[in-house]
């Protein structure tokens, strides 16, 4: 079995799970008088997509050792590596979104989604979509949220390996370049850039991926760095006050980066040790969980088409568990079985293209 990393596996797991009862009880409009609320609660749940960018940044470091820009595999082929495993299942996800919003078009008597742009389906937006170009490299945002994350992260692989490439050629410090990119995420999301390839939503997505670059080349994976015992403790307790209410604190101070450069760090240092350990279980469902993030949207419609034909109450905590459990159930099969096929279906017409195929 190929080594993973446990403590990475268990968080996206959890991060998963945590963004699709925010966005559930977001679009169903569902608040609980007594229990945890992850949209409009005490801490917004939605920002775990933080914690989305800032893993595929520790990923993206170890990954990009073996790619070895301007000395190994050219740009091209690293990006359609990237594209192969992301873009396939997005634009599946994609098409059984917007047959549920036509769905819920017709039984909501003429009104349409509540979400900006989920109601146009143009050929033009159909490419953006589908191709990882809807957010950050123009000017519109993603039908469903998930397309938004998945262009920004192609952006930042992009950037990444230019990053990498550039450093080499002017023989220069990769570290200034990868700092600059922090930077220039921090500006365009605090200042609400709009301008080609920088807006708002790849200014969020680039200082957590370039931080989880960085954090993973002197923290993750530095075999000679080792969180000491009062380390630890002020780790933990960092950690606890937070959840415990010191979020209101750190929102004062910019919350998304508290979280980002602090407490989501934190809790993969103290998460590392688990690294040693590998479990077939949590390596299945972490494998799984990118199908379960792209198409929950298209279940969260579905469910709330539901809600017209059949006498069920979607505003409850069992009618989210069971949503989320439907996502899981399905997204194994499309995990397995459809994308492997999709992805090499898609690889030969590419190959067919360029001359490489018959």
């Amino acid at each position: 079995m190929e080594k993973r990393e446990l403590s990475l596996d268990i968080l996206k797991i959890i991060a998963t799970n945590f963004i699709m009862f925010a966005h559930y009880q977001q679009f169903t409009d569902t608040f609980f008088m007594n229990g945890i609320n992850f949209f409009n609660g005490v801490f917004e749940f939605n920002q775990m997509v933080e914690l989305f960018f800032l893993i595929s940044g520790i990923l993206a470091y170890n990954s990009m050792k073996k790619v070895n820009p301007g000395g190994g595999v050219h740009f091209w082929p690293f990006y359609l590596h990237k594209m192969l495993r992301l873009l396939p299942m997005t634009a599946i996800a994609y098409f059984a979104f917007q047959i549920c919003i036509y769905g819920y078009y017709k039984l909501a008597h003429g009104q349409y989604w509540p979400m900006p742009y989920s109601h146009i389906l143009s050929p033009w937006r159909l490419i953006l979509e589908i191709g990882g170009l809807s957010t950050g490299w123009v000017f519109c945002h993603g039908a469903i949220f998930p397309t938004w994350y998945i262009s920004t992260l192609l952006f930042c692989y992009c950037i990444y390996y230019f990053v990498e490439w550039a450093s080499k050629k002017i023989n220069g410090n990769v570290n200034v370049l990868l700092s600059i990119a922090i930077l220039v995420g921090i500006a365009a999301w605090e200042y609400k850039w709009s301008i080609p390839f920088f807006n708002v939503w790849t200014g969020r997505g680039m200082y957590c991926f370039f931080w989880g670059v960085i954090f993973a080349k002197y923290f993750y994976y530095n075999q000679s760095f080792n969180l000491r015992t009062f380390e630890k403790a002020i780790c933990f307790f960092m950690i606890s006050g937070y959840a415990l209410g010191y979020s209101k604190i750190a929102s004062a101070y910019g919350n998304r980066y508290f979280l980002t450069f602090m407490i989501f760090s934190a809790i993969l240092l103290l998460l590392k040790p688990l690294n040693y350990f590998q479990s077939r279980v949590i390596s299945c469902l972490a494998n799984v969980s990118y199908e379960v993030f792209v198409f929950h949207f298209a279940f969260i419609a579905l469910w709330i088409d539901l809600s017209y034909v059949v006498d069920i109450s979607i505003h409850s905590v069992n009618s989210m568990l069971l949503m989320t459990t439907s996502v899981w159930i399905v997204a194994f099969p499309l995990h397995y079985f459809c994308e492997p096929r999709l992805r090499q279906f898609v690889l030969n017409r590419v190959n067919i293209c360029f001359g490489k195929g018959k």
